[in-house]
């Protein structure tokens, strides 16, 4: 019976964890397609923004509050739909 509530406690918790293993990029893949002004209502003005030469703009963000390393960058077309996203640092999913 022990051995058995121990391998049951010990699947729990590898199944809880399983969360843990979201990389950054999982998660901002879920924006693509989705309006800038969804992130702008979220995490506020970005820190700096660009133009691209095919129209495209370039939206910058540094969420110092959560990890001070990680720079966010959203790749959004002249319709303000997120297209492409890419990041640096050491991201990791928050919440």
């Amino acid at each position: 019976m022990r051995s058995t509530t121990l391998v049951t406690a010990s699947f729990a918790t590898l199944i809880s964890a399983c969360s843990l293993f979201t990389s950054w990029s999982d998660v901002m893949e879920t924006w693509v397609g989705g309006d800038i002004e969804k992130i702008e209502a979220l995490w506020g003005p970005p820190l700096d923004k660009a133009s691209k030469e095919d129209g495209s703009t370039i939206y910058k963000y540094h969420r110092e509050k959560f990890d001070s390393s990680c720079f966010h960058y959203w790749i959004v077309n002249e319709e303000g739909i997120i297209t492409d996203f890419n990041y640096e640092g050491n991201c990791r999913p928050i919440g």
